[in-house]
């Protein structure tokens, strides 16, 4: 047997996939042996289902990216899992098995170690040195470590004062948006201030040079995008930039110790087990990048989710005990993360599909913005402007 299984042998509304040595048929435990050694797998377009592998190349277009829903829809009639071809064994989008997937210790975040193995020259980018630096892109005890030297600064005195900052921030961005006669540009008067400018003031960041940091920090974001590889010129850049602001700033703190983040985390760990300059310098980027870029799209996607439910924003507006479920549902509805990645160190299965095995070394796109879509009619009306169900 030469080619992939054909569909005629098999179950007529089976989807069938070839992976290393085997043959296997979704929905059944068939495997059947196969004398190629390269380890790929292929799915079939076959009673109107569209491939795995085109919906998820269609995702990463502009449309796509634009317009998730019916995409999400179409993988979906592929089940929790589907097999992909090259880098991506797998793209993961059932509930059960996404949750699985996110939980399991065998499936790891993206690190240095599986980066290597893709871009072996990926020490020569600013910008993703700065990321595989941090937390965020880091396994086992190493992130244990960081994350316990890092969360252990955000006591319960220093998160009550960002409450009573978020406050002033908000009234003062308000009381702006109340001069202005016509339309105003929400993202850029409220939803980007806003985040920036308490993550500047937590990290003891002066408001001059808050501005300054947005296209900078979102420049190191781009790389972690679909098609990021073409923009490691301007991340590169923006990372060697960052870079030499932190490390100015952490002198300054060092000889005069504030009340800010950039003082305590420059001192965390001193006694026993302290970050490294490397580490601390990620710590600062990850902390400025995760606090405000997140945030300034989910307010962007929640006031949008509002103006097309009249009624639910009036409901807000008579019981704003409710903005705690409001937001919730945004994130449910809207997230502004649409993906991750996930590796093995050994052979995996998951959760769904108990036939067909994830093998070493290799990724699953995981799509948690997808386990509760399914609606082709769901649709975006711009690039940044989601709308809810229909």
């Amino acid at each position: 047997m030469s080619g992939p299984l054909n569909l005629s042998e098999v179950h007529p509304k089976a989807i069938t996939a070839r992976y290393g040595d085997t043959v296997q048929q979704f929905g059944h435990s068939t495997r059947v042996a196969h004398p190629t050694l390269t380890p790929y797998i292929h799915v079939h377009q076959y009673y109107g289902r569209v491939s795995a592998a085109a919906t998820l190349q269609a995702l990463h277009t502009e449309e796509g990216r634009r317009n998730p829903y019916p995409h999400y829809a179409a993988l979906h009639a592929t089940g929790p899992v589907a097999p992909l071809t090259g880098h991506y064994a797998a793209v993961v989008h059932g509930y059960d098995a996404v949750s699985r997937v996110l939980r399991d210790p065998t499936f790891r975040v993206l690190d240095a170690e599986q980066l290597g193995s893709q871009l072996p020259t990926w020490h020569e980018h600013p910008s993703l040195t700065v990321l595989m630096n941090s937390m965020m892109f880091i396994n086992g005890e190493q992130h244990a470590r960081l994350r316990r030297l890092i969360t252990r600064e955000f006591t319960a005195r220093r998160v009550a004062a960002l409450a009573e900052t978020v406050t002033r921030q908000v009234d003062h961005l308000l009381d702006r948006l109340a001069e202005h006669d016509g339309e105003v540009d929400f993202i850029k008067e409220f939803a980007f201030p806003l985040p920036s400018n308490v993550i500047g003031e937590l990290l003891g960041v002066p408001a001059e040079d808050r501005p300054w940091f947005q296209p900078h920090v979102s420049a190191i974001g781009a790389v972690l995008d679909a098609g990021g590889p073409d923009k490691f010129a301007v991340a590169d850049k923006a990372a060697t930039e960052l870079s030499a602001y932190f490390t100015d700033l952490v002198r300054q703190r060092r000889a005069d110790p504030r009340d800010d983040l950039v003082t305590v985390l420059s001192a965390a760990g001193a006694d026993d087990d302290p970050l490294s300059h490397e580490e601390l310098l990620s710590a600062l980027v990850l902390v400025f990048n995760a606090g405000f870029e997140t945030t300034t799209h989910l307010l962007g996607n929640g006031l949008e989710v509002l103006l097309r439910h009249p009624d639910a924003a009036r409901r807000l507006r008579e019981q704003p005990d409710l903005a705690p479920s409001y937001v919730e549902e945004f994130l449910r509805l809207e997230a502004p993360a649409q993906l991750t990645t996930r590796w093995t160190a050994m052979d995996a299965e998951i959760d769904g599909v108990p036939s067909w095995p994830v093998p070493r070394c290799w990724c699953c796109s995981v799509r948690p913005t997808a386990t509760r879509r399914g609606s082709p009619t769901r649709t975006r009306s711009g690039p940044s402007a989601p709308t809810t169900r229909t």
